[in-house]
């Protein structure tokens, strides 16, 4: 009788136990997908916003301007958690993170978007967006839509473009005329278009993780890096390399992306507090990037960087040799957003 009784005894312990573990699964299944509860007793949205640049950059800071707007406007309603410096996910792994909601916020250079779609390779094309204003005027207008909605499809969405700066280049000498890029090793983001930008000046690019830029350049592994000269100045390329030139190549822009399986599940408000608090983000990084990049320019001076800033005629010796990469690129990307971003200019 004591035997039956011990193992009923255990054979409920074991169905407690089971029950309690359940329990305490799903309350982690649920933590995970919306937070801990709040004080007010409701759950709190976490949004984990992952970048691999400074904080100290214009990406950076309009991601903290982000956060604290969030935080401002929706209390404890939620938490944007930011995560500098690929201190969350490197640039190689950020997409496929957001993909599976491990991150609900990018905000990648829109050429690592290439492989999904061609035309966010629009900001690639050589000397095609001729100052800021240009820019912005397009990003603001219906190029700047058809881009940010492009990716839906794939379960991603665009919130808001984050203008940086133009593209320019250091490395271990100047960069004037064509012949001045023969046989140098570059530096590149992801993206074709650039690769036959710089395969059109006889130069050699490579995708290195951003991370690893210094090293490469510090080892020789490359001679020469684009970027904005912000990006320069935080990442403290000046150590390992002395030569800027201000060419005004391409641009760097970014697209804040977010899960739309995460997306659709929120409600009205919190999409609209969200969006909000995205777009004035984005003009916060607009307003402030000029200065920054003007900055940065000071610091590298300071540094021992020697500058130098390509003359209008100097650029027209390049553009002459991009007539190809515009002839094989802009069918691909679409001929109606190299319209949009040509009208921009005028």
């Amino acid at each position: 009788m004591k035997s039956r009784l011990n193992r009923g005894w255990m054979n409920f312990s074991v169905v407690a136990f089971t029950v309690a573990l359940s329990l305490v699964l799903a309350n982690m299944g649920d933590s995970k997908a919306y937070g801990a509860s709040s004080e007010k007793g409701t759950k709190k949205i976490v949004v984990k916003l992952s970048y691999c640049t400074s904080p100290e950059t214009p990406k950076g800071k309009a991601a903290t301007k982000f956060a604290e707007l969030v935080h401002k406007k929706a209390g404890d309603r939620i938490d944007v958690q930011v995560f500098p410096s690929s201190q969350l996910y490197g640039d190689k792994e950020e997409l496929q993170a957001l993909m599976a909601n491990n991150a609900q916020i990018i905000v990648p250079s829109i050429t690592k978007l290439v492989a999904m779609n061609p035309s966010y390779q629009v900001v690639d094309l050589p000397f095609l967006f001729r100052n800021d204003q240009a820019v912005y005027k397009f990003w603001d207008g219906k190029g700047g839509q058809i881009l940010l909605h492009k990716l839906e499809k794939q379960g991603l969405l665009g919130l808001a473009a984050w203008n940086n700066a133009p593209i320019n280049i250091i490395g271990k000498k100047f960069f004037k005329t064509p012949q001045d890029f023969k046989g140098v090793k570059v530096r590149i983001p992801a993206g074709q278009v650039t690769t036959d930008v710089f395969g059109a000046l006889g130069a050699g690019a490579t995708t290195i993780p951003f991370s690893e830029v210094y090293t490469s350049l510090q080892q020789g592994v490359t001679d020469a890096a684009i970027s904005s000269v912000n990006n320069f100045d935080t990442e403290k390329y000046y150590e390992v390399t002395k030569f800027l030139s201000i060419i005004d190549l391409q641009r760097i822009e970014y697209i804040a992306l977010t899960n739309t399986t995460f997306w659709n599940g929120l409600s009205e408000d919190i999409k609209k507090i969200l969006s909000e608090c995205m777009n004035e983000a984005a003009k916060y990084e607009r307003d402030i990037s000029d200065d920054l990049n003007k900055h940065s320019l000071q610091v590298m001076k300071s540094k021992g960087v020697q500058v130098y800033v390509m003359s209008d005629k100097e650029k027209k010796a390049l553009e002459e040799l991009f007539a190809p990469v515009y002839k094989k690129w802009t069918p691909r990307i679409g001929e109606d957003l190299v319209a949009l971003a040509r009208e921009a200019g005028k």
